[in-house]
C-alpha cells in the first residue's frame, strides 16, 4: 500500500497567510508554564496528564477548515470532528484526542479536537536496506545526495552533524525508502518513523477517504519529498 505525509494546507486556508492561528485564548487563571500545557506533550509518547490547550484564535482572513494550522501547537494534529469521524473507520491504534477551542472573528467552532498519534516504527527498520539522503538548497532548489546508514545511532549522529551546517551546505537527512525488518510491512493506516522524522504518515485508502469526505485544510507530501515504505 502507498503511504502519505500529512501536512496542514498552506493554499486554500483563507486570505491570510500559513498559519490560520497566531493567538492563543486561555482561562484566566492558565499560563503557558502549566505542567499540564500543551508544549509538555512529547511527539513519541502519551502524557500520563490531560493536555490543556485553551481556545486556538484564527486570524481574520482565515478559512475555518477541517485541518487547523497553528503558531501555538508543536505536536499532533488540529482537526474538526468530520476528521475524528473518518478517522474512526480505519485501524489507527494508539492515537488519542485532547480538546482544544476554536474562536473565529468572536465565534466558537465546536467539536475540534488536537490528534496526537504515537503508533512509531522506527524500531522495525532495516538501516542497511533503507535509503536515507542529505538535503541542501542549491540555486533555490532542493537537492539531495544518497547516504548509507546502519542503524538509529548513525542516523542520529549525522542528522545533528547536519543541522549545524550554514545554509548552502547539506543540513538535513531524509528517508526516501524505508525498508523493515523481516519483511514487515505498516499495520496502521496513521503512524510515524519516530526519530528519523517528525512527519506523520498516512494510507493511501485513508488518504482517499480525507479527499472523498472533502476534507479541507490538508496536503500531502508537502515539499515533493515522498517516502517509500517496503
Amino acid at each position: 500500500m502507498e503511504y502519505y505525509s500529512l501536512h496542514y494546507g498552506i493554499k486554500n486556508i483563507g486570505r491570510t497567510s500559513f498559519p490560520q492561528a497566531q493567538d492563543i485564548e486561555m482561562e484566566s487563571d492558565r499560563k503557558v508554564t502549566d505542567k499540564d500545557f500543551i508544549w509538555n506533550v512529547e511527539g513519541n509518547a502519551f502524557p500520563d496528564f490531560n493536555p490543556y490547550i485553551g481556545t486556538l484564535v484564527l486570524r481574520n482572513g482565515a478559512a475555518v477548515t477541517d485541518f487547523i494550522s497553528s503558531a501555538i501547537i508543536s505536536v499532533g494534529f488540529v482537526c474538526s470532528g468530520k476528521v475524528q469521524e473518518i478517522i474512526a473507520n480505519y485501524d489507527t491504534a494508539n492515537i488519542q484526542y485532547y480538546e482544544v477551542g476554536i474562536k473565529h472573528k468572536e465565534l466558537y467552532h465546536p467539536n475540534y479536537k488536537l490528534l496526537h498519534c504515537v503508533n512509531s516504527y522506527t524500531e522495525r527498520v532495516d538501516f542497511t536496506n533503507s535509503i536515507f539522503r542529505k538535503t541542501r538548497v542549491e540555486n533555490n532548489t532542493k537537492v539531495g545526495e544518497v547516504v548509507a546508514i546502519g542503524s538509529i545511532g548513525q542516523f542520529r549522529a549525522l542528522y545533528e552533524e547536519l543541522r549545524k551546517n550554514r545554509y548552502g551546505d547539506w543540513t538535513s537527512l531524509v528517508p526516501v525508502n524505508i525498508k523493515f525488518k523481516n519483511d514487515y510491512y505498516p499495520e496502521h493506516d496513521i503512524f510515524t518513523v519516530w526519530g528519523i522524522t517528525n512527519k506523520t504518515y498516512i494510507s493511501a485508502r485513508l488518504r482517499t477517504a480525507f479527499e472523498k469526505g472533502k476534507v479541507t485544510g490538508v496536503m500531502y507530501d508537502f515539499d515533493g519529498e515522498h517516502t517509500d515504505f517496503q
